[in-house]
């Protein structure tokens, strides 16, 4: 009976183990994609000619500018 216990212990102590670096994982992750979507914002909002991309964002009305934001993020969490 007590070593059935120290198992069962031993296995619940393992998949905490894997959970924490699974959320760890996953926060890392989100944590780039943030950064890149606050960069990709700024550059977006910025409304000067010299940050262009491949278009021109000045000629961009906000919901294509979010559609554009979104894609990518969408994107990346896959």
């Amino acid at each position: 009976m007590a070593f059935e216990n120290a198992v069962s212990i031993k296995k619940y102590k393992e998949e905490i183990k894997e959970k924490e670096s699974q959320i760890d994982a996953l926060s890392k992750a989100l944590g780039q994609t943030t950064i890149e979507r606050d960069w990709v914002l700024k550059k977006l909002t910025q409304g000067s000619r010299k940050n262009v991309f491949l278009w021109d964002v000045n000629s961009l009305d906000l919901n294509k500018r979010k559609s554009l934001v979104e894609s990518k993020l969408n994107k990346s969490l896959s």
